[in-house]
């Protein structure tokens, strides 16, 4: 099982990059869109200029298979993409990928998995590496209220018994929950 991260330790995270500067807000950019939408690393790298859908909060990626799909993603995260694409982004040089180093050329998924272990490391968090964000997202949406069959869909798995583990590990939550404050526990009986 793939340990995950807290909400806390999330927020360390986004703490670390240096938003004033423009590559430390793409670097915030990308770790928020990473928790947000818990898309693959190769599929945050691969992304082009037209496959952000901002009025409806879409993101076309490329999964597994070469298989299509939309992932959604917050307002947030848009208004975030969208700031880095108006004010720090920097002029693309002979490529429309979406996330780019400062010499305009695309970040490859390599240095974004450097860029995302880095911050682990200064906000002290054991091993942080893109599948923990991966996961860390997917069972922190359904801690939210998500329900496995839109986390289906967003995941672009073709069968729900590959869903259902991040579910079973929410379902651990429930159930740890319960032994905390189920009523029968705290009746006098």
């Amino acid at each position: 099982m793939v340990p995950t991260l807290t909400e806390k330790d999330m927020s360390k995270l986004l703490a670390q990059p240096d938003k004033l500067t423009d590559e430390g807000f793409r670097d915030h950019a990308i770790l928020l869109t990473l928790i947000d939408t818990g898309i693959r690393l190769p599929e945050l790298a691969g992304m082009k200029v037209p496959d952000i859908d901002y009025d409806q909060n879409l993101i076309r990626v490329m999964g597994k298979g070469s298989r299509e799909r939309y992932a959604p993603s917050g307002r947030p995260v848009a208004k975030t993409m969208m700031k880095y694409q108006m004010k720090h982004r920097p002029e693309a040089l002979g490529t429309d990928h979406f996330w780019l180093r400062h010499d305009g050329q695309s970040l490859t998924s390599q240095r974004v998995q450097r860029i995302e272990t880095s911050f682990g490391d200064k906000a002290g968090l054991n091993r942080c590496y893109p599948h923990k964000l991966r996961h860390s997202s997917l069972v922190m949406y359904l801690r939210n209220g998500g329900d496995v069959f839109s986390l289906q869909k967003k995941l672009g798995h073709r069968s729900l018994s590959i869903t259902r583990r991040y579910s079973n590990l929410a379902y651990r939550d429930v159930r740890d929950r319960h032994l905390k404050y189920g009523v029968a526990d705290h009746l006098r009986i």
